[in-house]
This record gives C-alpha cells, structure tokens and sequence, in this order.
C-alpha cells in the first residue's frame, strides 16, 4: 500500500530570496543532501531551486520527494565509516 500526502508549505524559493540568512540554509541543505547520501544511502533526487523554500519563520523546506534514488553503498565503504 502507498500513501501520498500533501500539505502546503508557505516560503519563496531559494532561487529567488533575498533575505540574509540564505547562506545558513544553503549550508543546512547541503548537509541534508551530504547525509542522505553518505549515510542513508536513499536521497531526494530533483533538487531543483523550486525544491527548495525558505519558510516566513527562516527554515528551509524541502518539496516534492516525488523522485528518489537509493545509492549502493560502494561495498560498505560508506556505509560503515571505513571500519
């Protein structure tokens, strides 16, 4: 069984802000991105500029995990730390 739910999320993209604290949230979605990748191995994958808002409250919202990928784990080597 699937199940799809939807909510509407207030925010302008990150594309198109000029508030102050883009950086911050530009840090925060790449750590998001490096994690999902490194770690989960399962990642968003459409990280598009209109994926990504900045919220009225100055948080980063991800949108459309529509298309996602998982990532082998290049024989453990990831996915274990090198251990």
């Amino acid at each position: 069984m699937k199940v799809l739910t939807c909510e509407w999320v207030n925010g302008e993209k990150l594309s198109e802000s000029n508030a102050a604290d883009l950086l911050p949230l530009i840090t925060t979605a790449l750590n998001c991105y490096l994690v999902q990748l490194l770690e989960t191995g399962f990642l968003h994958a459409d990280p598009h500029p209109g994926n990504l808002l900045r919220t009225p409250d100055g948080h980063l919202c991800v949108l459309d995990f529509g298309l996602m990928t998982e990532v082998p784990s290049f024989a453990g080597i990831l996915h274990n730390n090198g251990h």
